[in-house]
């Protein structure tokens, strides 16, 4: 971890020394340094195993610099989150060759970025979403769960190591932090059928952590709490239709409590499961081998 942090911190520093003697370099230096510091990260990261994973970490921020400094230099007009796509995609094989989960997390990071920022240069559709239009937005959050998908199936090949939790963790947070904002919102914009897809997706995410064996409470936490934010949603939506009284208040208090009642229950029971037990100790046993 300390090599990771310092990697971290040799980054930090080259991108302010940068920085400071920007204009003072020309164009083909700039080009030198950036790939000369690219490639001095890759040849670490063959010669140096134990420093390896810090090595291709920085060999990442080093790519996302070149692509950044060759979009500005030559002001191809391309979209910015082709960047973000091209850095993902040239990235991939060092994440194959290094497995680890650390790497993987940094890349469905990147990936994000990337469907965040080709969702955001529509924001016309967004708003057509939020007032009956929402072919496109479905597209969009499917887009958010083909990540999961990956970061899914990453996990489940052993691609990022024998106990990788992170990568998962980070895709399913975002695909439904995502998906759960915009369902409310097309809830209380009058477009139900928009929080049905949500919901239904958000569901459906539920269900998959809740087979998995071993099962991973923390992301299986994650899902469960999209899952009642909407069905809390759903539920003032019904009562108010427009109007809040006292009595309608108490309502909502009332049923909020118990979707977060049941399903802190049903979550605390599961966890103290014997098999649940067992499979958490067996994940202990081989973090000490």
């Amino acid at each position: 971890m300390l090599i990771v942090v310092g990697a971290l911190l040799l980054w930090l520093g080259a991108i302010f020394w940068l920085a400071a003697n920007w204009q003072q370099w020309g164009r083909m230096a700039k080009f030198g340094l950036l790939q000369a510091s690219l490639a001095g990260s890759l040849v670490a990261a063959l010669a140096l195993p134990r420093a390896r994973v810090a090595a291709l970490l920085l060999a990442t921020l080093l790519l996302g610099a070149l692509l950044a400094y060759i979009g500005q230099t030559y002001q191809t007009g391309a979209d910015p989150w082709l960047l973000f796509a091209f850095w993902a995609l040239l990235a991939l094989p060092w994440m194959l060759a290094a497995r680890r989960d650390l790497l993987w997390t940094f890349w469905v990071l990147i990936a994000a970025a990337g469907i965040g920022l080709w969702i955001g240069a529509r924001p016309g559709e967004i708003f057509d979403m939020l007032f009956g239009s929402y072919r496109q937005v479905v597209v969009d959050w499917l887009m958010w769960f083909v990540l999961v998908a990956v970061a899914y199936g990453i996990q489940r090949l052993g691609l990022a190591g024998t106990n990788a939790k992170w990568t998962l963790r980070l895709a399913l947070v975002l695909a439904l932090v995502t998906v759960t904002t915009y369902a409310g919102m097309a809830l209380f914009s009058e477009s139900s059928s928009m929080f049905t897809v949500g919901l239904a997706l958000v569901a459906a995410a539920t269900a998959m952590l809740w087979v998995q064996k071993p099962r991973d409470f923390s992301a299986l936490c994650v899902a469960v709490l999209g899952l009642d934010a909407l069905l809390i949603a759903g539920w003032a939506r019904l009562l108010a239709n427009g109007n809040f009284d006292v009595g309608i208040l108490l309502l909502f208090g009332l049923g909020a409590a118990v979707i977060v009642g049941g399903s802190v229950t049903l979550l605390l029971k599961l966890n103290r499961d014997p098999s649940e037990t067992s499979n958490k100790l067996h994940t202990s046993k081989a973090d000490a081998a």
